[in-house]
């Protein structure tokens, strides 16, 4: 009999371990990531979508040693990043409302739009 609490052992942890690989899954189909880079005087692409029941966040790669792109502002959310040259900063969006989001440079040079449906 002692056979019989070893193998409900070893079925309830392969349960647990599947169960764990299955959330680890989910977790990553529902993240978007979008990489949007800030070079030569504007951000590419420009104008970002992302759905608003899902994990998402943009990464921003500056490669512009331009002053004005250092900093990033989304005036309506009330963010400004500093970026940092050939570093990626990612930012998450996943707690903001759906709505039209401009955002630009310190100095307003670069300029772009983020779009939650």
């Amino acid at each position: 009999m002692p056979w019989i609490s070893g193998a409900l052992f070893l079925i309830c942890l392969l349960l647990i371990l599947s169960f764990r690989e299955y959330i680890k899954k989910r977790q990553l189909q529902r993240h978007d990531s979008i990489l949007v880079e800030v070079k030569d005087f504007q951000y590419q692409p420009a104008r970002v979508k992302l759905k608003a029941s899902k994990a998402n966040q943009i990464v921003f790669l500056r490669t512009d040693s331009n002053l004005c792109s250092e900093y990033l502002l989304f005036p309506k959310l009330g963010l400004s990043i500093r970026l940092k040259l050939n570093k990626q900063v990612s930012v998450n969006f996943s707690a903001y409302p759906p709505g039209e989001y401009e955002f630009y440079s310190a100095m307003n040079v670069y300029s772009g739009k983020l779009t939650i449906v």
